[in-house]
């Protein structure tokens, strides 16, 4: 969902690329229901075709900002790649006002959870935007 509802929120023509990845997950698993629906219902396109990636050494080291929804992701991160610590950032660190630091990971979760974690993603793209646009 986090990579979905950037790559939607960023400028037409923008050099970002946008990737997502799970430090646990399997390669190559088909998008979830609850995600596809939500998304839709936010008015946000989905590939259909999307699979998901497990977080690699080669997308940590080529990446120019990397966003755990979770601490303990972010500390997976940083085990495989300590050098990647300037570059790790929650994405609640980007949001309007204080929140939890945790964005709860839905996987494997009932729709609510879902629901819940596509309002917080929300809350914080527009910051990251920001972010990526002062740091291009």
């Amino acid at each position: 969902m986090a990579e979905m509802l950037l790559r939607h929120a960023l400028p037409a023509g923008s050099p970002w690329e946008v990737r997502s990845a799970g430090t646990g997950v399997s390669d190559g698993l088909p998008p979830s229901r609850d995600v596809i629906e939500l998304l839709a219902e936010a008015g946000v396109p989905f590939d259909l075709g999307k699979k998901t990636n497990t977080l690699t050494a080669a997308l940590i080291g080529g990446a120019a900002l990397i966003l755990p929804l979770e601490r303990h992701h972010a500390q997976t991160v940083l085990a495989g790649d300590p050098a990647a610590r300037p570059r790790v950032r929650l994405p609640s660190s980007f949001a309007p006002g204080p929140r939890p630091p945790d964005i709860e990971d839905p996987f494997g979760s009932d729709p609510a959870v879902y629901r819940a974690c596509l309002a917080e993603i929300r809350e914080c793209i527009p910051g990251v935007v920001e972010w990526l646009k002062a740091n291009g």
